[in-house]
């Protein structure tokens, strides 16, 4: 698994993506683009947990299946897609290779719109998004979850806002609901209504949250 990349490391490598033709370009340009790459490589250093790049989302399907939305900025005239393409092309195969699987990981959308680069993935499991991106994602019955180990040990509010809040130690009444836990500075939707929610991300729609930025604790939604 030391292959690998995060899921992070990744998008930063999208961000980053160069022409190939810089030898033609003039001096002065040439050194515009060595300060680009440094300011780019001071980014690469910077902690997992910095900003949150709004396009990214995760929708968890009922048959718990995964889509991962990534959009990014592509606008700079030295960005090739094609190269972006193949490069995410190359490492589903790679992942591909390590799970034994040709549809583990699939790339269903890739297109660029005004400037943006939009990508969609779909995993097969949230075990497939887990292990592709070196992340945290469970999904799954509440009481298989804690039966796995998964921890729930944070507060949880209720989406109701006369609701109640569900102690972490008293679980038993939702264990038949629905639940996802990651730790990504995304957007997550459910297929049903939300009932809970750890205090790390906020409601935007009744199955829709956003993890806060500054969190480091992973989060969950119950619905």
């Amino acid at each position: 698994m030391a292959e690998k990349r995060s899921k992070k490391r990744r998008k930063r490598r999208v961000k980053a993506y160069a022409a190939r033709s810089v030898f033609f370009i003039v001096i002065a340009f040439v050194v515009l683009l060595l300060s680009i790459g440094a300011f780019r490589l001071v980014q690469n250093f910077q902690p997992a947990d910095s900003a949150i790049d709004g396009g990214d989302s995760i929708e968890v399907k009922k048959d718990g299946t995964i889509y991962g939305y990534i959009e990014e900025d592509f606008s700079k005239d030295y960005y090739e897609t094609d190269g972006l393409k193949s490069m995410i092309e190359a490492e589903i195969a790679e992942y591909a290779k390590i799970s034994g699987s040709q549809t583990c990981v699939e790339l269903k959308d890739f297109s660029v719109d005004n400037g943006m680069v939009n990508v969609l993935l779909v995993y097969e499991s949230a075990q497939d998004y887990r292990s592709y991106n070196n992340t945290v994602l469970y999904t799954g019955m509440v009481s298989e979850l804690i039966e796995q180990g998964v921890s729930f040990d944070r507060p949880l509010l209720s989406a109701d806002a006369e609701g109640n809040a569900l102690p972490s130690d008293n679980l038993s009444s939702v264990g038949a609901s629905h639940a996802v836990v990651f730790n990504e500075k995304v957007s997550v939707k459910v297929p049903g209504k939300i009932l809970y929610h750890s205090d790390n991300v906020s409601l935007t729609g009744k199955k829709t949250v956003v993890a806060n930025g500054d969190s480091t604790e992973s989060a969950v939604i119950i619905y």
